[in-house]
């Protein structure tokens, strides 16, 4: 009786923690941002139709099927839908967006819980759109634009503002914005100056760490060897991700102080053409960053010291991955969007398993691949991993359903068993990689 509940708890837990697909939603528009919801995820971006330019907001439930979609419209004279959305939420559930407002400001609007307007804040700014958008620690919105930092409390008034820009730049635009334990802010960012003669794309980049006070002063700076999209704390440092603008990428993993002091490196080596933007932190401790290759994206899993542990690839015919999340199930939510025939584009959204998987493989006994025999299913002493033709230098990785390692097996025969015995009842994931084939799976346990 109690393997039986035990049983159908598992199955419970299947459906509804493992769920992944790739959809694209019939909406014009962008997909650049995502965010978890209680009921799935939100996609938002900005979309663009026969009645004008809008805020595209999509909520999804966790099978990515639709839930409602909001096309907010404002009343605005001017509107470039090429800028990027950016967005944050407060502690309250208020929703703070980036607008054009004209040629010569933008805007933030504060919008409610269910989206409805409360206020606007004009920014003058010249030729320029907010490039990162943060709520703070202590609930203040911080907004960048090119070359200026402003600190604003949720009724929309300015708290203080500062000018970061040099000389000889012509344009910073920000990566990201991240706030320390004491309330200082690290801006990476990217310089554009021009020399006389050149293009505006032929301009070098240069890019840049700013660090901030919480009054806003900029306290140092320091130059980064790469475009960096993602940093994430580690103790007292940081670990940060990025990629370079060269017609051969290079992907870069590095570590900086406090002071932002670089001191760890380690290259990424991923192939031609793949670039990494986006970098979480898993369940596991480990991190998973995103990016994209030729008609591709991919996903990377590595030690903090950067030793690789899986790489996958998602074919897609023309996307851009925007932004990345990990899922309460230990997955991951990847927002793009996609250039169709018609030649507009159209929001995406990627739903992976804790192992970076799209994956629908169900609980039966099953040939994976044609190629892997993995029984039984449910399991309570032992798997059997079974071949039907030997692979080379093949291990199987398991994880539980939220990402943690369990184990690593060696695969030396055509048959291997793996002992079960004293695991928790529960489902499991586990994936096999040999120098010529791939497969993976879902395992459930069920023990005493």
């Amino acid at each position: 009786m109690k393997n039986l509940l035990t049983f159908i708890l598992c199955i419970v837990s299947f459906t509804a923690f493992s769920q992944t697909f790739n959809n694209t939603f019939p909406h014009p528009g962008f997909g650049d941002q995502v965010e978890l919801e209680e009921t799935g995820y939100r996609v938002m971006g900005f979309g663009n139709n026969i009645t004008g330019n809008h805020l595209l907001v999509i909520h999804v439930d966790k099978y990515g099927d639709t839930l409602q979609v909001r096309k907010i419209y404002f009343d605005f004279d001017f509107f470039s839908p090429t800028f990027t959305l950016r967005s944050a939420s407060d502690r309250d559930g208020n929703h703070y967006v980036n607008f054009s407002h004209n040629a010569d400001s933008i805007s933030i609007i504060k919008l409610s819980p269910d989206w409805q307007e409360i206020w606007r804040k004009n920014l003058t700014n010249k030729q320029s759109d907010i490039t990162a958008l943060k709520v703070t620690n202590d609930n203040h919105i911080i907004a960048v634009t090119s070359q200026k930092l402003f600190k604003l409390d949720v009724a929309g008034n300015v708290i203080w503002h500062q000018y970061f820009g040099e000389t000889d730049v012509i344009e910073t635009r920000a990566n990201s914005i991240e706030e320390t334990e004491t309330g200082d802010l690290f801006l990476y960012s990217i310089d554009y100056w021009m020399e006389p003669g050149q293009y505006y794309w032929e301009t070098p980049k240069r890019p840049k760490l700013r660090i901030f006070s919480q009054s806003g002063e900029m306290r140092d700076s320091t130059l980064l060897p790469v475009y960096t999209g993602s940093s994430i704390p580690y103790g007292n440092d940081y670990i940060c991700i990025g990629s370079n603008f060269d017609s051969s990428p290079r992907n870069l993993l590095y570590r900086h102080d406090i002071n932002g002091l670089i001191f760890q490196e380690r290259e990424i080596h991923l192939g031609e053409n793949v670039r990494l933007f986006h970098m979480v932190e898993n369940h596991d401790g480990n991190l998973v960053a995103c990016g994209n290759g030729a008609n591709s994206l991919v996903l990377h899993c590595m030690t903090k010291d950067g030793d690789s542990l899986w790489t996958r690839v998602i074919d897609y015919e023309a996307g851009v991955p925007m932004d990345m999340k990990l899922a309460t199930d230990g997955g991951y939510v990847i927002s793009y969007f996609a250039e169709a025939n018609d030649g507009r584009t159209y929001p995406g959204l990627i739903k992976t398993d804790a192992m970076g998987n799209i994956s629908s493989l169900g609980f039966e006994e099953r040939g994976i691949n044609q190629q892997v025999k993995v029984y039984p299913n449910p399991a309570t002493e032992s798997v059997v991993f079974e071949l039907q033709k030997p692979m080379h230098s093949a291990i199987i990785t398991v994880t539980d359903i939220t990402g943690r390692h369990v184990a690593t097996i060696p695969l030396t025969t055509e048959k291997t068993t793996w002992q079960t015995a004293g695991l928790p009842s529960g489902v499991y994931l586990y994936r096999i990689e040999g120098a010529t084939a791939v497969a993976s799976g879902r395992l459930v346990i069920l023990n005493e």
